[in-house]
């Protein structure tokens, strides 16, 4: 009995110890992950482009970055809509579970000021605004790229009501230490 407790221990101890293994990669890699919003009603384009480091530890580190946008569209002579607003990014990454493969990324982001003004023209011909609504919606940002894909650029995007997210993860193998 004395023996099957010990061997049942050890079986134990042999597969937490298979379960818990570390992630490794056999490099290094440095890049971009590059945000390029576009939104047609009203019209703007920015883009961002945030450094990502990943160690052959698969410890995936991505710097915040900020875009700010404005966009100004006639709706005819005595009507315009303006939107303008922010995004601030604290993107945070990882493997998904037991893959080397694919690359998990959670850009959270936080919507700040996005404002969407509507003005009509008075008898004057002065704009007045008629309308101010606050737009608070964050987009989808849980986003997944293929490691072996991001050396020539891993792309992620959707299309939104108003234009398009897309999402940009390029890497490049470094030297290991």
């Amino acid at each position: 009995m004395k023996n099957f407790k010990s061997l049942l221990l050890l079986t134990l101890f042999c597969t937490i110890l298979v379960s818990c293994k570390k992630q490794t990669l056999t490099n290094n890699f440095e890049g971009t992950l590059r945000l390029d919003y576009t939104n047609t009603y009203p019209e703007w384009s920015v883009s961002e482009s945030m450094d990502v480091t990943v160690n052959k530890d698969a410890l995936i580190t991505v710097e915040s970055g900020t875009v700010t946008y404005s966009g100004e569209t006639l709706m005819s002579d005595d009507s315009k809509i303006v939107r303008s607003g922010q995004w601030n990014m604290s993107p945070k990454g990882q493997f998904e579970d037991g893959s080397n493969e694919n690359i998990e990324i959670d850009a959270v982001v936080s919507v700040v000021n996005d404002i969407t003004k509507i003005y009509a023209k008075d008898d004057s011909g002065n704009w007045v605004l008629v309308q101010e609504t606050n737009n608070t919606e964050s987009p989808d940002s849980d986003l997944s790229f293929n490691l072996n894909d991001a050396v020539v650029g891993s792309v992620c995007g959707t299309t939104v009501q108003t234009g398009s997210i897309v999402w940009t993860l390029t890497l490049i193998p470094t030297l290991t230490d």
